[in-house]
């Protein structure tokens, strides 16, 4: 997927997998999907007698996991553009990136990746097989 998420009308291709939440934990200390969901405590009284969870409180957001997260996304998308010979442009190191990211809209940020983690990290077995029906 490409996009411009500072509004420069540049689009960068940004991709999330397994090698994103180990560059995002080999950055940050600390794993993607615990940092941008946080945790949630769930006692067994929020079960039903089926064991599935009926409430679930994530009462907080963690904006800034969400800019960490874009950058390993745009990182994992460099990554695989190199990896396949495609044309790429260089994202540097989280401190320098975020110097110049100077423009982001952060609800913009947050929608992309909540879709990309839930599409790319969280898809079950029947939807990851359609997506990669006729793929080789």
């Amino acid at each position: 997927m490409k996009y411009d998420y500072d509004g420069s009308g540049i689009e960068r291709e940004i991709a999330c997998s397994a090698y994103t939440v180990m560059i995002y934990e080999q950055q940050f200390k600390v794993g993607l999907v615990e940092d941008v969901y946080g945790k949630v405590r769930v006692s067994n009284d929020r079960m039903d007698e089926n064991g599935n969870i009926i409430v679930a409180n994530f009462s907080t957001t963690n904006w800034g996991a969400y800019i960490k997260a874009l950058w390993a996304m745009l990182r994992t998308g460099e990554e695989l553009a190199r990896a396949e010979h495609r044309e790429y442009e260089h994202i540097p190191v989280f401190d320098t990136w975020a110097i110049t990211a100077t423009h982001l809209d952060i609800a913009e940020i947050f929608t992309i990746v909540n879709t990309r983690i839930q599409e790319d990290l969280f898809r079950t077995g029947a939807s990851a097989a359609e997506g990669d029906a006729g793929t080789d």
